[in-house]
């Protein structure tokens, strides 16, 4: 079984995803196209699902020591944000592994026409 990897390298792997595509958005806008369109629109997926499930890791810290133990209803919201941020953050590695499958260089090879100005 795979290990879930930290909140700190989650939280890392947003910033690297937005960082790509704060690189495309400019392009996208000077020559609009598909390619780019769709690379732009699964960045913005990834980047969004790790944000939220970034957001109710925070959550969960700050509240979490007030709740557990207190009251079942309590345990029950920790176990329902767990659960939540968790599926946001397999579909965001879901999505990811496949998008950053290609290596760099094979990325770019095929970006390269969408870029040229």
């Amino acid at each position: 079984a795979r290990s879930r990897p930290s909140e700190e390298s989650l939280h890392e792997a947003r910033k690297q995803v937005k960082y790509l595509e704060l690189v495309l958005e400019p392009f996208q806008a000077a020559r609009s196209s598909p390619r780019l369109a769709r690379a732009i629109k699964v960045t913005e997926a990834i980047e969004e699902d790790l944000g939220r499930a970034h957001d109710l890791a925070v959550l969960r810290a700050r509240i979490g020591p007030m709740i557990r133990g207190r009251q079942k209803d309590g345990e029950a919201l920790l176990l329902r944000l767990d659960a939540r941020r968790n599926a946001l953050d397999d579909r965001a590695l879901k999505v990811g592994r496949r998008f950053y499958a290609r290596r760099p260089q094979d990325f770019a090879r095929k970006l390269r026409p969408s870029l040229a100005m």
